[in-house]
């Protein structure tokens, strides 16, 4: 697998991805469809890395629990009884059978469905029928394979590594670019999720693909956006992205009163964000949005999406028509990018596909291409 990205027929494609944005092509299909670089993607990134997993307060009460399935490694999420939250792989340490029952809930204990062995809220085993008299079998060591969990500003987190380093190094940037958005003080409002018909690079890609805004979304978003934007880009794949565009509204115009810390700015507020690999953060005068982005395969990828509001707005009397409102444009965005990402995804698979140059206005495509192939590639890969 070392050698993957270095795969014969597209080494010069690769080395053009590396040069600098005004010489630089986009990458090759097979990076976005190949099972192989799936796998390797799960290896170097998702495995490592610190995963967003969602809000603080979707678990709300001890017990609380919500389960994942990460590129085929299944998960679960607990607020224990002391109300610290604990991670753990969802396979029962006899079989694998997977231990907590569904999506989300609330319990004291996990019981395997299969042979009855139990675990408390952390993981550990309390109970194992008929295994007392097993002449090798020690209870005490035997739990759910624990995950380093940590939150930051209302944000879960986790990574399998049980060695990477703690949440606040990865987001030391992050936090300082957007820590003052003050999010743990703010509510959760409409969340879902939605499949789209990709793989996960292209969504990500999309999203800062700022070339494509007044053509594809000439008739929704792209009316209020002008071409004026600043580019921060940081050493860890992440970025800040400042740019001039109104609310994601029929008018353009904000429907809620301003953020608390947004109050002083001026209505076309706007500012993106990536903590790598799965957390967007989009930024407005009025609220502010999360999309966690993951892979189901090479070809298809779950999104996430998350609002958050202050309490005075969610309690506005005309919230829910408001955001009736707000997410008819909103739908309409993610369905003329749904159309166009798989079309992405289709020519990935074309042998008479040759990736072009890069346009100007694709500097964070660059920026986010060139820190995955950093991740992806052995030192001697070139």
């Amino acid at each position: 697998m070392a050698t993957i990205i270095k795969r014969s027929g597209f080494n010069d494609n690769i080395v053009e991805t590396r040069r600098a944005l005004d010489e630089a092509r986009h990458l090759p299909g097979y990076i976005y469809n190949s099972p192989e670089v799936f796998a390797r993607e799960k290896e170097r990134i998702f495995m490592t890395d610190w995963l967003c997993m969602g809000r603080v307060e979707q678990f709300s009460e001890p017990g609380d629990y919500r389960t994942f399935d990460i590129m085929g490694d299944p998960i679960a999420v607990v607020r224990g009884a002391d109300n610290k939250f604990n991670a753990f792989s969802n396979l029962c340490a006899h079989r694998g059978v997977e231990v907590v029952p569904d999506k989300e809930g609330n319990a004291e204990r996990f019981k395997c469905p299969y042979h009855a062995w139990t675990y408390d809220l952390e993981g550990k085993l309390l109970g194992a029928p008929r295994m007392k008299e097993h002449p090798l079998f020690d209870p005490k060591s035997c739990r759910l394979e624990p995950l380093q969990v940590d939150t930051w500003a209302g944000w879960i987190f986790v990574n399998f590594d049980m060695e990477a380093p703690a949440l606040n190094t990865k987001l030391e940037e992050f936090a300082a670019d957007f820590g003052f958005l003050d999010m743990e003080n703010l509510k959760l409002g409409p969340s879902g999720e939605v499949e789209v018909g990709c793989n996960w690079k292209y969504f990500v890609e999309n999203i800062v693909d700022e070339y494509h805004v007044a053509v594809a979304h000439k008739d929704t978003i792209g009316r209020f956006m002008t071409n004026s934007s600043k580019w921060t880009l940081r050493g860890n794949g992440g970025y800040k992205w400042e740019y001039d565009a109104g609310p994601s509204t029929p008018t353009g115009k904000p429907l809620f009163n301003p953020l608390p810390v947004l109050k002083d700015e001026d209505e076309r507020y706007s500012i993106s964000g990536f903590a790598h690999p799965n957390l967007t953060l989009f930024g407005r005068i009025d609220s502010l949005s999360v999309l966690v982005t993951w892979p189901i395969s090479p070809e298809k990828t779950r999104v996430a999406s998350y609002s958050l509001f202050s309490e005075e707005q969610l309690a506005d009397p005309e919230f829910e028509a408001k955001m009736e409102a707000r997410g008819e444009i909103t739908a309409q965005t993610f369905q003329e990018d749904a159309v166009l990402i798989a079309s992405l995804q289709r020519a990935s698979m074309s042998s008479r596909f040759k990736p072009g140059y890069m346009a100007s206005p694709e500097v964070g495509i660059h920026h986010l291409i060139n820190y995955y192939l950093d991740r992806m590639s052995d030192d001697n890969d070139g």
